[in-house]
């Protein structure tokens, strides 16, 4: 499982950077499960912010065939990883829980036969 934590603000070029990182890490496999903690953030990203991101991330250096479980800790942020998860074309193997236990649950149990963990990366 792949582990992304962002707190503060956080912008399109904060995640860019670790959609970068992420993908040029040896570890990383297109079928790992990804838990994206967004409970401390706030997304500073207008609509075409986020469709930019989706279309990044359905690239095939960026994509992924696991599941994707998001933590958020507000309506606003709910609503942009909803734009995400449909734009990025993930929106039937991804989830959006209130809390970042909820989504590790879930992905526990969606999980089985799973890859290694995959350090995780923070942004704050």
């Amino acid at each position: 499982m792949h582990i992304e934590e962002y707190a503060g603000k956080v912008g399109l070029e904060d995640l860019r950077e670790m959609a970068s990182v992420v993908a040029a890490d040896p570890e990383r496999s297109g079928r790992h499960n990804r838990l994206v903690d967004l409970s401390n953030a706030e997304l500073d990203l207008s609509s075409d912010d986020v469709l930019r991101f989706a279309l990044l991330m359905r690239t095939e250096k960026h994509r992924s065939t696991g599941w994707h479980a998001f933590a958020v800790g507000s309506a606003t942020v709910f609503s942009m990883v909803r734009m995400l998860s449909y734009w990025a074309r993930v929106s039937e193997r991804c989830r959006i829980f209130r809390s970042r236990d909820e989504a590790e649950r879930w992905l526990e149990v969606n999980s089985a036969g799973r890859p290694a963990l995959v350090p995780s990366m923070s942004v704050a």
